[in-house]
C-alpha cells in the first residue's frame, strides 16, 4: 500500500487536495476536511487523473473509489465505486496536466466490498 496527500487542480485553478491510498490499482481517495479546493467528488477526472500519474497505474485499469469519514456532523462514513471513461489516448499523455477522463458514475459500496477489492482491512 502507498499513501500520499494528492494534490490536484479543482474546478477553474484552485488548488485541492486529498488523502489517497493505493493497493495496486485500486486507489482510495479521502475527503480532507482541510481540503482549500474542490471536493474529491466534484473534481473526480482530475483526482482519478492524478491518482494514475502519482502512483504509475494504467488508466484503463483504475478502480477509484471516494471515501468520505464520519464527521462530527451526523454523516456517517461512505464509500463510492467511481466509473470513469478513459479518454482515447490516455496512456500515451505526458506526465502533464491533462484530464484523462471523463463522465463519472458513483455507485455507493460497502467497507466490506472496499476490503474485498483492497484485501485490506479498512
Amino acid at each position: 500500500m502507498k499513501k500520499c496527500i494528492l494534490e490536484y487542480m479543482g474546478l477553474g485553478i484552485h488548488p485541492s487536495k486529498c488523502g489517497a491510498e493505493a493497493y495496486d490499482n485500486v486507489v482510495i481517495v479521502t475527503e480532507l476536511s482541510d481540503n482549500p479546493g474542490t471536493s474529491v467528488t466534484n473534481a473526480a477526472e482530475a483526482v482519478a487523473s492524478e491518482a494514475c500519474r502519482r502512483f504509475g497505474i494504467d488508466p484503463n485499469s483504475l478502480v477509484l473509489i471516494e471515501h468520505y469519514p464520519m464527521t462530527n456532523d451526523d454523516f456517517d462514513e461512505t464509500f463510492d465505486i467511481v466509473k470513469l471513461n478513459v479518454a482515447p489516448n490516455a496512456t500515451s499523455m505526458p506526465l502533464g496536466r491533462d484530464i484523462m477522463f471523463s463522465s463519472p458514475q458513483w455507485t455507493r459500496i460497502s467497507k466490506e466490498h472496499v476490503q474485498a477489492l483492497t484485501r485490506e482491512d479498512l
